[in-house]
C-alpha cells in the first residue's frame, strides 16, 4: 500500500478497519491491505499518500494511523501463501 513492491507474506503484515475505523493488524475477514513489515516508510508513504482509505474502501478514524504506528509492526502476524503486493486492497495474491 505504500511502496507498491511485490513481496512474500513473510516480509507483510495484513491490516484491516474495523467498523468503528480503527486498523487491525493480522488476518481476519473482510476487505485487507498490505504494508511492508520492517519498513517505517512504507508506512510513511502509504499515510502521505491517504492510502489507507482507498484500499480499505472506507474512511479510516483519526489517529488511527499513529495507533498503527505504536504498535510495533515486527510482532504483527503476517498473512499466509502465495506472494502480495504491498499496495494491494483485495485478495493481495499475485498470480505465477
Amino acid at each position: 500500500m505504500g511502496c507498491r513492491r511485490a513481496a512474500a507474506p513473510a516480509e507483510l503484515i495484513r491490516l484491516s478497519r474495523r467498523a468503528d475505523g480503527e486498523l487491525v493488524v493480522g488476518p481476519g475477514p473482510g476487505r485487507g491491505a498490505w504494508l511492508c513489515r520492517d519498513s517505517p516508510r512504507c508506512l510513511d508513504k502509504a499515510q502521505r499518500r491517504l492510502a489507507f482509505g482507498r484500499a480499505l474502501r472506507a474512511e479510516v478514524g483519526p489517529g488511527a494511523v499513529e495507533r498503527l504506528r505504536k504498535l510495533g509492526r515486527n510482532s504483527a502476524p503476517s498473512g499466509e501463501g502465495g506472494a502480495h503486493v504491498c499496495e494491494d486492497g483485495g485478495s493481495g495474491r499475485v498470480p505465477g
